[in-house]
């Protein structure tokens, strides 16, 4: 809701009374929804307000899809490129120096039969249709997840869950290598093999930031123009959520992260400077945003202050421990919002 000014005329000194910021669960609407089921991995969203989505285990081959124009009610998803020979989608970005190219990872989750293969492509919607381009294998990652595209830079930073590290991949050469490896990125010791840590991870005002699944918590770290961490560099402890798991972000200009908790079907509001977190929007019995993964700001006429939320619709945890769902878009109103 907007904050509207009511203006009581008297003799006497004249009062201006305001409403108060919208208190949770804020405003919010369902954009779309896929049929179960299917788990939607990760958001972005170009500058017309566009928004492209990345499937997880999809059979037979991996789809991103795009949602146009997503504040008209007749919205829906429509399949926009098909990864042949692949399963799944995870992190995508827009490149910084290229605008409307979006980086993303992808490949096959390892069976009993099969071992893993990741990859990134650029998809350039400069090219009519879009183009889309091998950059580079990865034959050493265990799980990519979240990627940010390093500012002025022809490169981008890739989480791996399971090696507990950052990959960085020259856009230009394809050349992949250990951008930044700490403890803080690693699943914590003695946890099962298949246990996340790092999960999302963004770049914010020199620091590189990251959400570290079993642990509920975000990091960062000051880097250089390179993605790589500055020397001797201290790890930081932005924030511990009162989470079960913790899963991607964005950070918006003012210092407000818009966090994903998945298993806990719920989007966080994290004050960047204080480490506060206070819950925005569902809940651990609710579908609002069952299986909440990733989030994304609006970039469309009239998405000022709206963020889009992505979801797997309680796949990773079924809500009530039944409860499941296709996933699902959302759109949510995050104007005037203060910390309570």
């Amino acid at each position: 809701m907007k904050p509207t000014l009511f203006f009581i005329v008297s003799t006497a000194i004249p009062t201006i009374l305001t409403l108060k910021p919208p208190s949770p669960p804020l405003p919010h609407d369902l954009i779309t929804q896929f049929p179960f089921p299917t788990w939607l991995e990760n958001i972005a969203v170009r500058t017309n307000g566009d928004i492209l989505v990345t499937t997880l285990s999809s059979t037979p081959n991996a789809i991103l899809y795009t949602v146009q124009s997503p504040s008209f009610p007749s919205a829906s998803p429509i399949p926009l490129h098909t990864f042949t020979n692949i399963t799944s989608l995870f992190g995508i970005t827009e490149s910084s120096t290229k605008p409307d190219l979006f980086l993303i990872a992808g490949g096959n989750l390892p069976t009993a039969s099969t071992p893993a293969s990741y990859f990134i492509w650029a998809l350039d919607f400069q090219q009519h249709p879009p183009k889309t381009t091998l950059i580079a294998e990865n034959p050493h990652a265990l799980l990519p997840n979240g990627i940010t595209s390093i500012p002025h830079r022809d490169a981008i930073l890739v989480a791996d869950s399971l090696a507990g590290l950052v990959w960085h991949v020259n856009l230009t050469t394809g050349e992949t290598t250990t951008g930044i490896q700490v403890p803080e990125m690693a699943a914590p010791p003695g946890s099962p093999p298949d246990a996340i840590g790092i999960n999302g991870v963004k770049i914010h005002k020199g620091y590189l930031y990251w959400s570290h699944s079993s642990l509920a918590s975000i990091f960062r770290v000051r880097i250089n123009k390179d993605g790589r961490r500055d020397l001797n560099a201290p790890v930081e402890t932005v924030a511990r959520l009162d989470a079960t798991f913790l899963d991607d972000f964005v950070i918006e200009p003012d210092g407000i992260i818009w966090a994903a908790t998945n298993s806990d079907s719920t989007l966080v509001a994290v004050d960047i400077r204080t480490g506060k977190s206070e819950v925005v929007l569902g809940g651990k019995g609710e579908m609002t945003v069952a299986g909440a993964t990733a989030v994304a700001p609006g970039r469309g006429k009239g998405d000022e202050g709206a963020v889009y939320v992505v979801t797997c619709g309680g796949l990773r945890r079924p809500v009530n421990g039944t409860v499941v769902e296709g996933g699902k878009v959302a759109r949510v109103d995050t104007r005037g919002f203060k910390f309570g």
